[in-house]
């Protein structure tokens, strides 16, 4: 089993965690997290992208880190999501990125 863990800083108050989770070369478990530090200085999730109870689907949180919205989409790349947030990152918690 191979564990692949990422900590990405975007900017200052922004980054990107990925963890992924590798069984014989196959992905078994991935989350991608994109992760702001407000004003305050406390640090809260944005988006999620993730497989777990075996559907991918990404959450979005609302400003006191509680689950907001959960969505089924199309399995991404750490790339193509890292790729999504530089791009839309300003905009993205209130996007319907599924279709992306």
């Amino acid at each position: 089993m191979d564990i692949i863990r990422q900590h990405i800083n975007l900017s200052n108050n922004e980054c990107v965690d990925i963890l992924e989770i590798r069984v014989q070369h196959r992905l078994k478990f991935f989350s991608y997290t994109y992760w702001v530090t407000d004003k305050s200085g406390t640090i809260r999730p944005i988006i999620r992208w993730d497989n777990s109870e075996g559907q991918i689907h990404y959450d979005t949180y609302d400003a006191d880190k509680r689950l907001f919205a959960q969505k089924s989409c199309e399995f991404k790349d750490s790339r193509e999501i890292l790729r999504l947030i530089k791009i839309f990152r300003r905009n993205i918690a209130n996007m319907d990125i599924s279709q992306l």
